[in-house]
């Protein structure tokens, strides 16, 4: 680790998560926050229950 570096993580050491992200975003870092999809979920028929239900998955 640099010595910069070093310095920067003492000083964040007892600081908060909220305090932590002012300083590194004071220094240009960005935060990059990934957006939770929720998709619609049916459950799959129990193993026989209908000799006519076909279920197929696909991986993507």
């Amino acid at each position: 680790m640099t010595e910069p570096l070093r310095r920067i993580a003492e000083a964040v050491t007892d600081a908060t998560e909220d305090e932590v992200a002012v300083v590194l975003g004071s220094l240009g870092a960005v935060q990059v926050q990934k957006a939770i999809r929720e998709a619609p979920w049916t459950p799959l028929p129990a193993a026989g229950a209908h000799a006519g239900i076909q279920s197929e998955v696909e991986w993507i």
